[in-house]
């Protein structure tokens, strides 16, 4: 019985830890939900997304080559301009 509930508390805290992601003010996020884009401006701080589902891109907002959504469909050949 106390094996029972340890394995389930280790999956409780497995899967929050897979639901939680938190955006640094020097980032920027691109959230997937099954390959496609359901969110792109996050505040800075914690959010939530569902482990299997969905899943996040993570750039930082100073890089050199630039961060948006057509990047990513053409395989980031497309040009970025800021």
């Amino acid at each position: 019985m106390g094996n029972k509930i340890l394995v389930a508390v280790g999956a409780v805290v497995i899967l929050l830890s897979m639901s939680v992601f938190t955006v640094a003010e020097t980032e920027r996020v691109i959230k997937f939900q099954l390959g496609e884009i359901v969110g792109a401006d996050f505040q800075p701080g914690m959010h939530f997304k569902l482990p299997f589902i969905n899943n996040v891109k993570v750039r930082s907002a100073h890089s050199d080559h630039g961060f948006h959504a057509g990047a990513l469909f053409n395989g980031g050949k497309e040009k970025c301009y800021r």
